[in-house]
């Protein structure tokens, strides 16, 4: 256990000196703050423009943060620091949860950041507090951890640019399983059996059409993104067992 914290804290340590994901923090930032001049481009609606820009870059920040993932892992393989790591009493499962533990960390803290700048933001344009946007970042942190879960499972058999473009394209899949199933077709029903459900925590629209988003939704999309996590993790288990990383 205390190795999986070691990692875990080397993770973070390491990826939080990624230069890139400050200046996306800042550049969300800046975007978000300049959405009120462009009043006359939106024909008035440069409120809904904010909502939208921040609710939209928060999942653009999570995302990028969450798949930093297979890059970290792909990295050890290749110098060889997985090896030393595990000449140690340590399993191939408890350095895949000190990984992934690692970036959820900072995935936590980046979104952390980010939803106090943008509520901040939008407290000094509006004048008021959109308590509500609290409740979309915590179900876009959810959605998060999943795809950091969905990264280690690529990465636990795939290198690092084919693991992260399928990250990538499951998490934009991902989105669209409720219309697979709707489809009513057979191929429509597996896929929304399979992959996993990015649709359930985007509340994106309903935030920025001011619905109310209701506390007890927001937290069962969350419990199913950590029960499905799980399963991911599992299964990035069996098949780092199986990897030969001679």
């Amino acid at each position: 256990m205390n190795d999986m914290i070691t990692i875990c804290r080397n993770t973070y340590t390491r990826v939080l000196r990624t230069r890139s994901l400050y200046v996306l923090l800042a550049a969300v930032l800046i975007l978000v703050a300049v959405a009120h001049l462009y009043n006359d481009l939106t024909a008035g609606r440069q409120k809904e423009l904010m909502y939208d820009a921040g609710a939209a870059l928060l999942t653009i920040v999570g995302l990028f943060t969450a798949l930093v993932v297979t890059f970290d892992i792909a990295r050890d393989l290749r110098e060889k620091v997985v090896m030393t790591l595990l000449s140690k009493p340590l399993g191939r499962g408890h350095y895949l949860l000190g990984k992934f533990f690692g970036v959820v960390w900072l995935v936590t803290v980046n979104m952390v950041i980010l939803t106090a700048g943008i509520l901040w933001i939008l407290h000094w344009e509006q004048g008021a507090w959109r308590l509500d946007f609290v409740k979309l970042a915590f179900a876009t942190w959810g959605a998060m951890i999943m795809v950091t879960a969905l990264g280690v499972m690529f990465a636990s058999f795939l290198s690092e640019l084919p693991a992260a473009v399928l990250t990538m394209v499951v998490f934009v899949a991902g989105h669209a399983t409720e219309a697979f199933y709707r489809a009513g077709s057979l191929p429509g029903h597996f896929l929304f059996s399979v992959l996993p459900g990015f649709w359930l925590p985007d509340y994106k629209l309903e935030f920025g059409n001011g619905v109310p988003i209701s506390s007890h939704i927001i937290i069962l999309s969350v419990l199913y993104t950590l029960a499905y996590s799980g399963v991911l993790l599992s299964l990035a288990g069996i098949f780092f067992h199986k990897r030969d990383l001679a």
